[in-house]
């Protein structure tokens, strides 16, 4: 039981994460004011990769364990379309540059606010 709601959890916050990035990064193209400069292809680059990082989380779930500092992820391979060797890679890869970009994100409204 408890297995299949966190099947269903991740199942459902991956298609919100697809939905509303689709929105937001299609709201950032068409509707965002000339004045943005390049703070606008970096909102754009930030949500296209949130998109396949929610793309990448549809095609290959795992299951993250953490106690204290440590974690374990597991990855079953029914379940994956990709190999998992691939999509562990790209799991981890895409989870810390998804970190970093959020702290390029703040960095640069940290700079343009104090000039």
């Amino acid at each position: 039981m408890n297995n299949e709601l966190v099947e269903i959890t991740e199942k459902v916050c991956a298609f919100l994460a697809f939905f509303t990035n689709s929105i937001i990064l299609l709201l950032i193209i068409f509707k965002s004011p000339k004045t943005l400069g390049t703070y606008k292809y970096l909102m754009i680059y930030i949500s296209l990769f949130e998109v396949f990082y929610a793309v990448l989380n549809l095609l290959s779930p795992s299951q993250v364990f953490t106690l204290g500092s440590g974690f374990l992820v597991v990855m079953d391979q029914k379940n994956a379309i990709l190999p998992v060797g691939v999509c562990i890679l790209l799991y981890f890869t895409m989870f810390g540059t998804s970190l970093a970009n959020f702290g390029v994100h703040f960095i640069y409204r940290y700079l343009v606010v104090t000039g």
